[in-house]
């Protein structure tokens, strides 16, 4: 049994999310530690406010991410769910805070001259609406990669791989495993798309939804999570570099050998043909003011 499930009794008194996430961490610790004296087990003084808060009623209804993120969709879907077809467009995006000292939870992101400062990460969505022509801010997700959940990819592969070395950080990565309490780009993108579609269905179960997304999200297992699991479609923009760097391009399924070395290699999304294409033809499409007359 985790224990998650183990204290759903005390955590069941609550419907404010953080609220049992904070109450959760702090009885583990309680339990670790074998003492109630918050000062013992709470790392720094901001840990040890945030639980005082907690337990002494002084904790307060804030406006967060995640209230701000259900008004939306639930806003987007009062506005849309009669449309046959929506476009969801997703994307991240930075929140550069270079100056700041004091926030909680900062994390580490690349400003525009490609230095790292503080900030946070958000991933946003907008949907647009074929009838109107317009597009609706539809949901919104923050994140730290500071945050104690937050466990990159890399590490979560080397996990997988028994590759990491530390066992105090090997038991806290498989603790957080177990609870299903860790946090990622992969994991914040699929919840943050999950809860579109499933509210979007919801109120109408024959709506037609396509995910839109830049190259970040081009990995065959973020595709079988939109087609199996949310049965939506979706348009990924798929790298493709120039050909000063063809070493970065996507590889495809097909694959040729190399004359030089002669073993098998995946040829270069650049150079394949994809399995399944089609031509459309539009009588009228108009590009920079021009109108263009049965275009392919």
């Amino acid at each position: 049994m985790t224990l998650t499930a183990y204290i759903s009794k005390v955590t069941g008194y609550f419907s404010d999310k953080r609220v049992i996430e904070k109450t959760a961490t702090l009885l583990k610790k309680i339990i670790e530690h074998k003492t109630i004296k918050l000062w013992q087990i709470s790392d720094d003084k901001r840990e040890f406010e945030r639980n005082k808060k907690l337990i002494d009623n002084s904790l307060k209804s804030v406006l967060d991410d995640e209230k701000i993120a259900d008004a939306l969709i639930k806003h987007g879907v009062e506005k849309l769910c009669n449309n046959k077809r929506l476009y969801i467009l997703s994307d991240h995006c930075d929140i550069r805070k270079p100056y700041a000292e004091k926030q909680e939870n900062h994390g580490k992101v690349r400003a525009l001259d490609g230095k790292i400062v503080n900030g946070y990460s958000t991933l946003n969505s907008v949907i647009l609406d074929e009838r109107k022509k317009n597009l609706t801010l539809s949901n919104i997700s923050v994140f730290s990669n500071k945050d104690d959940d937050f466990i990159c990819q890399t590490e979560l592969d080397d996990y997988h791989k028994d590759h990491i070395k530390n066992p105090i950080r090997k038991a806290e990565i498989a603790a957080k495993i177990e609870d299903e309490r860790f946090i990622n780009m992969g994991v914040i993108l699929k919840k943050h798309l999950k809860e579109q579609s499933e509210a979007f269905k919801q109120a109408n179960p024959d709506i037609l939804l396509c995910h839109v997304h830049d190259r970040a999200a081009d990995s065959i297992e973020y595709l079988e999570f939109i087609r199996n699991e949310l049965e939506d479609d979706a348009v990924v923009r798929v790298k493709k570099s120039d050909a000063l760097s063809l070493s970065k391009c996507r590889n495809s399924n097909q694959t040729k050998i190399n004359p030089d070395t002669g073993r098998k290699v995946h040829i270069k999304l650049i150079d394949s043909n994809f399995a399944n294409q089609k031509v459309y033809l539009i009588e009228k499409l108009t590009l920079k003011g021009k109108c263009h007359q049965n275009a392919k």
